[in-house]
């Protein structure tokens, strides 16, 4: 029985029952398959290999130990071969993070590395390294009422006016336990990501009926060793710099052949957007003053 699912305004069809996806449509046309399938050790041909990973243009192979291995096909379809020992929840971990990161690539967009929301119909995208704050960002802002659009992977699109576009992604927010506590945020062991890990899924509230929200402003969310809490405007080759920096998955670009393409999405993204760069005290709390700065830049 096949299930349909909405992410990021992509219509899926999949084999595995995917609740941490929006409902999608059967009635609709299916733009990406997930099917179970058996699949070999090796991507044939491959250009490139990393620690898990193999790609050649148009495909994207993952191999997790014990869990599963993927293969991503001209980004309409990604076969599935769970290890016998694996739960589904462990396969969902790497599904929703590292082969959706593929998918995106492969279907033409720039993924980036962010967490977003909306507000005025307009999309407010928190990049940064992993651990730099942009799901706690993310989480803190829904809070205070706002919509989440997506937490760690942004697909950027730009429409038919080449305007650069964003659509909700999956419908769960990963934190820490302590990040939850942090935001007085309530969680269960069953919200756990996996067994082995102390990430939990916390939901995205509201389902929105619009499909696609201009990219207004990236905050590059950069933790440091002062106390001080700091905004800075980023002008020039500075805004590219950090574009092409937070793209997920920059290992893959190479291998997919879309380095020149990549570039060119990057350079019409700064052209549209102001780009911030917040630096925030690593050991001090300032989770309350960092929203309510981001809250006075929504309404700038």
């Amino acid at each position: 029985m096949a299930h349909y699912y909405n992410v990021f305004g992509w219509n899926i069809s999949s084999d595995f029952e995917l609740l941490e996806l929006w409902e999608g449509d059967e009635n609709t046309a299916v733009d990406v398959v997930i099917k179970s399938a058996e699949l070999p050790d090796n991507l044939e041909g491959a250009v490139k290999k990393g620690i898990g990973f193999q790609i050649k243009p148009k495909h994207y192979f993952l191999a997790i130990e014990k869990v599963a291995k993927f293969h991503v096909i001209d980004g309409k379809e990604i076969h599935v071969d769970i290890h016998p020992e694996a739960q589904l929840k462990d396969v969902k971990v790497f599904l929703y993070a590292s082969v959706f990161g593929g998918l995106c690539h492969l279907r033409g967009t720039l993924p980036l590395h962010a967490g977003a929301i909306m507000y005025n119909r307009n999309a407010y995208l928190f990049a940064g390294n992993t651990g730099a704050g942009k799901s706690t960002t993310v989480a803190a802002l829904q809070k205070r009422g706002y919509a989440v659009l997506t937490d760690d992977l942004a697909p950027i699109k730009f429409n038919t006016l080449n305007q650069a576009t964003l659509s909700q992604g999956i419908s769960r927010i990963k934190l820490w336990g302590d990040a939850l506590d942090q935001i007085s945020i309530p969680y269960l062991p069953k919200d756990q990501i996996r067994d082995d890990v102390k990430k939990f899924h916390t939901p995205v509230n509201k389902k929105l009926e619009e499909n696609e929200f201009s990219v207004r402003k990236i905050f590059v969310l950069e933790p440091h060793g002062k106390e001080e809490l700091t905004c800075t405007e980023l002008k020039g080759k500075k805004k590219i710099v950090e574009v092409m920096k937070h793209t997920f998955r920059t290992q893959l670009i190479e291998g997919f052949d879309l380095k020149k393409s990549h570039f060119e999405k990057c350079a019409q993204l700064i052209n549209q957007v102001q780009i911030y760069k917040i630096r925030q005290p690593r050991k001090v709390n300032k989770l309350e003053e960092l929203t309510d700065l981001i809250e006075q830049h929504l309404v700038k």
